[in-house]
């Protein structure tokens, strides 16, 4: 899937980007910490950006993106499976298609409507 422009992920990158802490936090291992502090900093602006729950999805997908990739665990991002848009794969689809067992694939919903999200995932 193409990457396409995002407001929310771009200002999270940006707050990133520009905080005097996270790489310090990175580099102990304080995952928590980091989300916390990204949370408590980007939450209430980026709810604004767009629906609450697709907002939070993004959000949430582009944190675990950004800490996947500093942690050097390898990961794919947006891809499309089977009809299936998948937020993350670990480590990678080629793993998924040979070994199934040895891949994690993260969904999050851009819902907090169970319907539409059963719709989505089990169809």
């Amino acid at each position: 899937m193409d990457e396409e422009i995002n407001p929310i992920k771009d200002f999270l990158f940006e707050y990133i980007k520009k905080s005097n802490t996270i790489l310090k936090l990175i580099s102990e291992k304080k995952f928590d910490v980091i989300i916390n502090e990204i949370v408590e900093n980007c939450y209430d602006k980026v709810i604004l950006m767009d629906k609450k729950d697709v907002a939070v999805g993004i959000l949430g997908t582009g944190i675990l993106h950004y800490l996947l990739t500093n942690a050097l665990i390898n990961s794919q991002r947006k891809i499309d499976y089977q009809g299936l848009e998948l937020d993350i794969v670990i480590p990678d689809i080629r793993t998924l298609e040979k070994d199934a067992k040895m891949t994690l694939l993260v969904l999050i919903p851009k819902s907090s409507d169970k319907k539409i999200i059963n719709k989505k995932f089990l169809n």
